[in-house]
């Protein structure tokens, strides 16, 4: 645990140095006045925008009719058009597609090239999250994206949607880039102190930390499994997810502080989140403890362990989708009643295209939400942010713990 620690204060250290003068340049000054803004009260109601009739003043006008006081707005898309027809906004992945989040077009040539031969060399992340490259874009982006959304007042800001180290939780061993592998044998000198602690720790041989490689999950396989034993030894493949979390956890923290110098109380944070796994990025006890947004998507227990770990004052998001095929729509209020008494902040129904049909009138779906938000008008406005009260049972979970459940 010693080491852990070293190590943890090391990188944080480290990379505090290296990004405090990016972000200042990035966000000079005080807060521009006039820009912070209360939190918004009450339940919000947010419709994603996506497919189904094109945007009009008839479509908002029929979005209102629904209940909903919001939509979100994407990336770089202008942000004026809520508010000339009445409603407000939350700004969504302010940091795009393709840095926080890959693509599958570039997070599936890497799948078919390790795929082929299993070299590890090709494990290499587009926009490497230890590259100061990679984070001084990532906060230019964020400050053009400002700089235009905060004069029209979003209701919260999302960095980024279903960000992830690979893609979703998928396993894939990145990243060993140059700057990443620089950044890791760091991390281990900081941990270890000399090549050979870590390699009585690994069970390895390397003669200095400059040659030092991370396992892939294949090479400890190899190495620890296969036989009667459970394995003895996964440091050599868990120091490196550990690592490769914290990366993309400190680029997070980057641009949370970013945001807060800009915008002082305007909610931000993370929408999307997967559980936690091996792979991904998603420690939870490490992203969130900087966000006053979030949400994590309710897989198992994740919804309520991300409650537990996130910020006491964060509020919270759930997205609310239509039900598949042959389940009733009574599931509608039945989830929603559910969000409700998880004190959410807002739900975010999934989509226009599913809410309207194509001459803009309420789907069986948009019906059953507009029916929902009604009934539940009361008990949404009084739990709206709400802090749940626990009780005496505890779970104790822990990231390290993640990683050998899934190597087993």
């Amino acid at each position: 645990m010693a080491y852990r620690g070293r190590a943890i204060a090391y990188a944080s250290a480290l990379w505090a140095a290296a990004v405090a003068p990016l972000v200042a340049q990035a966000a000079p000054g005080a807060a521009p006045k006039g820009v912070e803004e209360p939190r918004a009260r009450g339940f919000q109601r947010i419709l994603w925008m996506h497919g189904g009739p094109a945007p009009s003043a008839e479509l908002f006008a029929a979005v209102r009719q629904l209940g909903f006081d919001a939509v979100q707005v994407s990336g770089g898309a202008p942000t004026q058009l809520p508010g000339q027809y009445g409603l407000r906004y939350y700004h969504d992945q302010l940091c795009g597609k393709g840095v926080l989040e890959l693509r599958a077009a570039q997070y599936e040539p890497l799948v078919a090239a390790y795929s082929r031969d299993r070299n590890a060399a090709v494990l290499q992340r587009p926009n490497c999250l230890s590259s100061l490259d990679t984070l001084t874009g990532l906060i230019e982006t964020a400050r053009v994206r400002l700089d235009t959304t905060l004069p029209t007042h979003p209701l919260a800001i999302s960095l980024g949607d279903e960000i992830s180290i690979t893609r979703h939780a998928n396993p894939l061993d990145l990243c060993v880039a140059p700057d990443s592998l620089r950044g890791f044998r760091k991390f281990l000198e900081a941990r270890y102190g000399t090549v050979e602690r870590l390699n009585q720790a690994w069970g390895t041989d390397f003669d200095v930390f400059a040659r030092v490689l991370p396992f892939s999950a294949d090479a400890i396989r190899q190495r620890e499994l296969g036989g009667a034993r459970l394995p003895r030894n996964l440091a050599p493949w868990a120091a490196h997810r550990e690592f490769m979390d914290g990366e993309l956890a400190r680029v997070v923290w980057c641009l949370t502080e970013q945001v807060k110098r800009r915008a002082g109380g305007l909610p931000c944070g993370l929408t999307g989140l997967q559980q936690p796994s091996a792979y991904g990025g998603h420690d939870f006890a490490r992203l969130l403890p900087n966000l006053t947004l979030f949400e994590a998507y309710d897989h198992g227990a994740a919804r309520d362990l991300a409650m537990c770990l996130a910020p006491p004052e964060a509020l919270q998001l759930a997205t609310l989708f239509a039900p598949k095929s042959g389940e009733p729509p009574q599931l509608v209020l039945a989830r929603l009643a559910d969000m409700v008494a998880h004190g959410i902040w807002g739900v975010v129904v999934w989509s226009s295209g599913e809410v309207f049909r194509a001459d803009r009138r309420p789907s069986t779906f948009g019906g059953a939400v507009a029916k929902a938000f009604r009934e539940l008008a009361r008990p949404a406005a009084a739990f709206a942010g709400a802090r749940l009260r626990r009780g005496p049972v505890w779970i104790v979970e822990s990231q390290p713990s993640v990683r050998a459940w899934w190597m087993l």
